[in-house]
């Protein structure tokens, strides 16, 4: 009976000897799942971060695009603005629209100067009509709106001469 209690305990020992290598090999798989759950948990996190990172320098460059754009076009504003203003200054080469495009300050300036007259007139000959004295009509005649007016009047004209002599120069002495 020992013998064969002793077989038996053989045999339990030896299976479970073989056994126990198994278990071994399950206990390291049960940690080693956990160590990949964590590590793909990290690998997550990382792959969350770098999608913001790659959202945000989207924005970024949307942005910067935006901004190009829109200095692109401002510049393309400016540049049409100087264009239209230095057509506005040259001449066509038809004799009868450079005249007409010259004579167009200088309508303007008689035609003020025609219908503040014609104002000042009718201001006179009203205050005379109301009985107020000759020697009284000079505050009526020169207040300081009129100073301002023709000192106005007459400051463009002398600032454009000055203009467009300096042009003239300039653009002489770029050429020579």
């Amino acid at each position: 009976m020992f013998s064969a209690l002793a077989a038996l305990l053989g045999a339990l020992g030896g299976g479970a000897l073989r056994l126990l290598p198994e278990f071994i090999d399950v206990w390291r798989s049960r940690q080693n799942s956990g160590k990949a759950l964590e590590l793909a948990r990290i690998d997550l996190e990382k792959s969350q971060a770098q999608f913001a990172n790659a959202v945000e320098l989207a924005k970024l460059q949307q942005d910067e695009t935006e901004a190009a754009a829109q200095i692109r076009l401002e510049l393309t504003r400016a540049e049409a603005q100087l264009a239209a203003q230095r057509a506005q200054g040259e001449r066509s080469g038809v004799r009868l629209v450079d005249a007409l495009n010259l004579s167009v300050r200088p309508i303007v300036t008689f035609w003020l100067l025609l219908f503040y007259t014609m104002y000042k007139v009718i201001v006179v000959y009203d205050a005379l009509n109301q009985g107020v004295a000759v020697a009284t009509l000079a505050p009526i005649l020169r207040t300081d709106s009129d100073v301002e007016i023709f000192s106005g009047v007459i400051t463009f004209w002398f600032v454009d001469q000055a203009l467009v002599r300096r042009r003239h120069t300039v653009a002489n002495d770029m050429g020579s």
